[in-house]
C-alpha cells in the first residue's frame, strides 16, 4: 500500500467511526427517552389505583422558558388532608415537570385548576406526602414516545444502512 491510499484509507476509517458514533449515540438516546416514557406509564397505571381525597388549589400559573422558542409548564400548588394531617404538592402528574411549546394548552390547563377550586388528589397510602391529581398521559408524554420511537428507527435505518 502507497502513502497515499494509506492516508485515504485512514481517513475513511475516521469518517466511518465519527458515522457510527452518530448513529450509536440516536439509537442511544431513543432508547434512553422510551425507557423514561415506560418509567412514567407505569408511574401513572400506579397512581390510578392510590386512594383519592378532596383537596384545594393553592396557586396556578404557566411559566414560560426560552427566548426563541418558548417552553411552557403549568405549576399548580394544592393542599389536602389524610388522616388529619395537611399536605402540600405541587404534581400535576408523573412527568408534570415537561414542559411544551403549546402556550393554549398550558393555559387551558391552568383554568382548569384555578385558586380555591376543589379537586381530587390521588395519594400514595405508603407515602401520603407523594400525590398526583392527574391519573391520565398528557400531551407532553406522548411527544417523548414520538421522539423516543423516531430516534431509534433513524438509528437503526442509517446503523443498517
Amino acid at each position: 500500500m502507497n502513502q497515499m491510499s494509506l492516508q485515504n484509507f485512514i481517513i475513511l476509517n475516521e469518517l466511518n467511526m465519527e458515522d457510527t458514533f452518530g448513529e450509536l449515540f440516536v439509537l442511544i438516546t431513543g432508547g434512553l427517552l422510551l425507557i423514561y416514557f415506560f418509567i412514567l406509564l407505569y408511574l401513572i397505571r400506579k397512581t390510578r389505583k392510590w386512594p383519592t381525597t378532596i383537596g384545594q388549589i393553592l396557586f396556578s400559573e404557566v411559566a414560560t422558558s426560552g427566548s426563541v422558542n418558548d417552553l411552557h409548564r403549568v405549576v399548580v400548588k394544592y393542599e389536602y388532608q389524610i388522616q388529619g394531617k395537611l399536605y402540600v404538592s405541587n404534581r400535576l402528574n408523573y412527568g408534570y415537570r415537561m414542559s411544551t411549546n403549546s402556550l393554549s394548552y398550558a393555559q387551558k390547563k391552568v383554568k382548569q385548576y384555578f385558586p380555591g377550586r376543589k379537586c381530587t388528589v390521588h395519594y400514595n397510602p405508603q407515602k401520603p406526602q407523594s400525590a398526583v391529581l392527574e391519573t391520565s398521559l398528557s400531551s407532553p408524554l406522548y411527544l417523548l414516545l414520538l421522539s423516543g420511537i423516531l430516534c431509534v428507527f433513524l438509528g437503526l435505518v442509517s446503523f443498517f444502512r
